[in-house]
């Protein structure tokens, strides 16, 4: 028998509005997905600094972590807790 995997539709009420489970987050979403599928693709998009017809580029779930954790950690080290995306964005234009 197969195993049926989870899918968007999981996570849409029946107005197609987003209804996440009781207890489920983003990031627990996130890091499920992570277990899961770690090697297949998570992200796709098109690339035009590398050419003006755009380049494919394709990020797994394990990539997308590595690059979600980098900018939380910069995020880490720029702000404080706290401090709220406007406050934010005016400390960086004073930086």
């Amino acid at each position: 028998m197969a195993v049926r995997q989870s899918g968007i539709e999981d996570y849409l009420d029946v107005d197609g509005l987003i209804d996440l489970p009781p207890g489920s987050t983003l990031l627990s979403n996130f890091e499920r997905n992570i277990a899961e599928f770690g090697s297949t693709a998570a992200y796709r998009y098109l690339d035009f600094t590398r050419d003006d017809d755009g380049v494919a580029i394709e990020l797994s779930w394990d990539e997308l972590n590595t690059r979600m954790r980098a900018i939380g950690a910069r995020l880490q080290q720029v702000t404080a807790p706290g401090i709220g995306w406007r406050s934010w964005r005016r400390r960086a234009w004073i930086m």
